[in-house]
């Protein structure tokens, strides 16, 4: 049976509220005030989301996973540089990338730590040297949704520029 320390619920309550702040940010009108405000709230529990992971060392050594951590922290805070800064359309572009795909790792991260806690899954998680198909096919279906959500901003940031428009990305 898996303990959480103090760290690890720290972790997992920042990962639940950053999964509904950024969902919150996401589909608020861009430029609300509601994206503003949820999307700070979702930069902070990034950042102590992130953080808390770079302190958890279940195998006692750096791994994979907390270079996620710091690859998620660069785009966090590339994403939250590029926000005031959006009237230019590679900035805009900038935030709304670097935003979108921290919100997939964020999603990534719980389908890992799904299948390393839940007993039943646990057995055919690759983490525990299974060839798990049902892993790979989740994985894959939240990487094409966001893939989706991302091309659909992506087309509509572009087409708000061209029609003069920029603050409606």
């Amino acid at each position: 049976m898996f303990t959480l320390s103090l760290i690890g619920w720290l972790h997992t309550l920042c990962s639940i509220f950053a999964m509904l702040a950024g969902a919150v940010a996401l589909f608020a009108a861009k430029g609300s005030v509601n994206h503003r405000r949820w999307g700070l709230w979702y930069v902070y529990i990034m950042l102590l989301t992130n953080v808390s992971a770079l302190l958890i060392y279940a195998s006692g050594q750096f791994n994979v996973f907390h270079w996620m951590a710091v690859g998620t922290l660069a785009m966090l805070l590339l994403g939250w540089y590029a926000a005031p800064r959006q009237r230019s359309m590679s900035w805009a572009v900038t935030h709304l990338s670097c935003m979108i795909w921290s919100y997939y790792m964020l999603y990534g991260g719980l389908i890992n730590e799904v299948f390393l806690r839940i007993p039943a899954l646990r057995n055919i998680s690759p983490m525990y040297g299974a060839d798990s198909l049902i892993f790979g096919m989740l994985q894959m279906v939240v990487l094409f949704t966001f893939l989706i959500l991302w091309f659909f901003y992506l087309v509509r940031t572009q087409r708000a520029y061209k029609t003069g428009m920029p603050g409606v990305n």
